[in-house]
């Protein structure tokens, strides 16, 4: 219907065409107020030429019917992303939510939404005198794409069916671990400082963290560095009441067999150590050999070797450790029975209260043991490296400048270093002899962020966090394969990049060409303790590793309980109260045992030999074969 309204003044006419609605009756009532009002101050007739039907009014001015307007920032986004709805009204009173969101508004205004898990529609409706409009929008909640930083991933617990806070930004969460590597640095760095019986006995306070004594106590490393700034300071800054001692390896803890070949009851006993002995025992001997060596040291500078033994503790520990704890713990127990339906399931939290699941906070911690910063996949191996030295190559400003993700002036020891397996990964990855063949790192950063994408979007039609199906439960299982391959082949290129230094460096004693034959000394002492520490560390891969039990002893065998010395002297087992016993040697005038180092020497390029037999290495540094 139209109204047609024209308002006679003078020789002037003024000509509105409405399209109209309903309500003729109160709108009558509207133009006849309005029609009177005008004659009373005008003193002119007015006449309506035709009225068929009337609704809201035919004055531009004079409609006050309410309006609603509801926009979104955006009308898709990652599923567990928020957007931003901004809303206006006219003529109306209260205006009210409903769809996906709820509650009264104002007039007008804006309003960041919970962070959306499915396809949702927001409604406003503005009213006024019990007449009312509305507006609507859509938003589409999108599947997570794999990113390039392990960081981000959704939020996807049902707050119904749990006490988690999904507001949180990310269900992300490892610092547990990363709060271990650095209890591990810290370690090393007071094992190379200690000068006293105290300082000694002070150094298992990063290894077993007895009574939480460390947690508010300055960190000891990794710390800043000139122009590397790093943000955290004290160990609590990461996380609270965390050990390295507690984590070994021990079956009474539900470890199952370390490698291959192990016989059962045999399970608990470290390969590669004399006596039998668990992870914890060699662990508490080194510990006791370590403080025995400071009771006799009495000129207060720091003494990290035993050279009667020929071993560097500083060395001996962090290698050893990222065995039987960091790899063990990853590939042990987060990707491989945390795996398993019925274990950590993903449709529930990890534990009461936390909002991440099960399946997440599993993919997640096996992660952090492997030590990378969250954008290592955005670096060059060159780059996560210098990340990892603090600059070496580079100045710390420009090592700061790769490792500051956030931009906030600081390198975060949980999010952006790179230590342990990762740093020992972009070491060889960098090796332009090796390059392109060498992808450890980034080849482990790929499986990590597939698999954590994978499980992110195991999610139901409402976008809340269900069990993995068989489809996503394999694919996973594949990409744990990827990262155990990588990370084992890490360690094997290590320990045959030790193996050749050692020969390099027995083999200057040897010849008589060392210009500094003590520093040259502790220098073999110090690269045989890393290939021993490895070679050790190799035996915690689990029943799908490379090595079994057999290739073990093969090529442990040939490295010793201790390296030969240069006179022949070689650890060569432990007697009833934990004391390291050596066979002497038989050196000739020069105090050389030729035999027994020559001997030595060759065993050493079989090592090389038969880890690359092995595992088909590709950097193969110091490669001292003939």
């Amino acid at each position: 219907m139209i109204v047609i309204c024209i308002y006679m003044h003078g020789a002037m006419s003024l000509l509105w065409l409405v399209a109209l609605a309903d309500h003729s009756d109160k709108f009558l009532g509207k133009i006849q107020e309005k029609i009177m009002d005008y004659r009373s101050k005008t003193g002119l007739a007015m006449t309506v030429l035709s009225i068929a039907l009337l609704a809201a009014g035919c004055s531009d001015d004079d409609n006050d019917s309410p309006t609603a307007t509801l926009d979104s920032s955006s009308n898709s986004v990652v599923r567990g992303s928020k957007v931003t709805l901004t809303w206006s009204s006219e003529n109306a009173d209260t205006c009210t939510a409903s769809g996906d969101w709820s509650g009264n508004k104002g007039a007008s205004g804006s309003e960041e939404t919970m962070r959306l898990r499915k396809d949702s529609t927001f409604v406003i409706t503005c009213s006024k005198d019990g007449d009312s409009a509305d507006s609507s929008v859509d938003v589409t909640a999108t599947d997570v794409t794999q990113p390039t930083t392990y960081a981000g991933f959704p939020v996807t617990l049902d707050p119904a069916a749990t006490s988690a806070d999904t507001d949180q930004d990310s269900s992300v969460s490892y610092a547990g671990q990363m709060t271990r590597a650095v209890l591990r640095d810290s370690a090393k760095a007071s094992i190379k400082a200690a000068a006293s019986v105290a300082d000694a006995q002070g150094v298992v306070n990063y290894i077993k963290n007895e009574n939480n004594v460390i947690d508010d106590t300055m960190i000891v490393a990794p710390t800043t560095k000139n122009e590397f700034i790093v943000k955290e300071t004290i160990y609590n800054e990461l996380g609270t009441e965390k050990n390295l001692y507690g984590k070994l390896f021990d079956t009474s803890t539900g470890y199952a067999t370390p490698i291959r070949g192990v016989t059962a009851g045999n399970e608990n006993i470290t390969l590669g150590f004399p006596g039998d002995k668990s992870a914890k025992e060699v662990i508490d001997i080194w510990l006791a050999a370590f403080e025995a060596d400071h009771a006799a040291n009495t000129d207060g500078t720091p003494d990290y070797y035993r050279e009667d033994l020929g071993f560097d503790f500083s060395q001996l520990f962090p290698k050893f450790l990222m065995g039987a704890v960091f790899y063990n713990e990853s590939i042990n127990h987060y990707l491989d029975e945390n795996l398993e339906p019925g274990v950590k399931d993903n449709d529930l939290p990890y534990k009461d209260g936390k909002y991440y699941t099960g399946k997440e906070h599993s993919w997640d911690e096996g992660f952090g043991w492997f030590g990378a910063a969250a954008h290592y996949r955005d670096n060059t191996a060159q780059e996560n490296y210098e990340i990892a030295k603090m600059g070496k190559d580079i100045s710390q400003a420009d090592a700061l400048a790769l490792a500051d993700a956030d931009g906030d002036g600081a390198v975060s020891l949980y999010t952006e270093y790179n230590s342990g397996p990762a740093y020992y990964a972009a070491s060889f990855d960098k090796d332009t002899g090796c390059a392109p063949a060498c992808t450890y790192g980034h080849d482990s950063l790929d499986a990590w962020l597939e698999g954590r994408t994978i499980i992110a979007n195991a999610v139901d039609a409402d976008g809340n966090a269900r069990k993995l199906n068989d489809t996503e439960r394999t694919d996973l299982k594949a990409l744990a394969d990827t990262i155990r391959d990588n990370w084992e082949m890490v360690f094997a290129e290590a320990a045959f990049k030790y193996a050749g230094i050692s020969f390099e460096q027995l083999s200057e004693l040897r010849n008589g060409t060392a210009t500094d034959p003590d520093a040259t000394t502790k220098a073999y002492y110090h690269v045989w303790s890393e290939l021993k520490g490895f070679m050790m560390a190799l035996q915690y891969g689990g029943s799908k590793a490379v090595i079994d039990k057999t290739n073990f002893d093969d090529i442990d065998g040939l490295i010793g309980f201790g390296p030969v010395q240069l006179d022949g002297d070689q650890v060569t087992g432990i007697d009833g109260s934990n004391n390291f016993t050596l066979t002497a040697g038989s050196p000739d005038g020069d105090g050389v045992d030729a035999t027994k180092v020559d001997a030595y020497l060759a065993d050493l390029l079989s090592v090389q030999e038969k880890l690359d037999a092995l595992y088909t290495l590709k950097a193969k540094q110091f490669d001292n074969r003939p």
